[in-house]
């Protein structure tokens, strides 16, 4: 599962994951590791794949499984969409 404080930091690094590996602090390790970034930073791409109507329904019933599985909300979804899908 994904956590509001591992997304925040996303946000912080602007889903750059040069960025993040070469300035993250100790206790940004300690909240995020590369593999969560990269999850992320796909569930991100579905979030705007999904926003933008390109989806097949199955395919959009399966992320939206997804974003629930791992407590993605609205609000979440909106703030991601609006920070990096446009």
């Amino acid at each position: 599962m994904v956590t509001k404080e591992q997304i925040d930091l996303f946000i912080k690094y602007d889903g750059d994951l040069d960025t993040f590996l070469r300035i993250r602090s100790i206790n940004d390790r300690k909240i995020l590791d590369e593999d969560t970034f990269r999850r992320i930073d796909l569930i991100v791409q579905e979030i705007i794949r999904m926003e933008n109507g390109v989806l097949e329904s199955k395919y959009l019933e399966k992320i939206q499984t997804d974003l629930k599985d791992n407590e993605i909300d609205a609000k979440i979804i909106e703030i991601l969409y609006h920070k990096f899908g446009r």
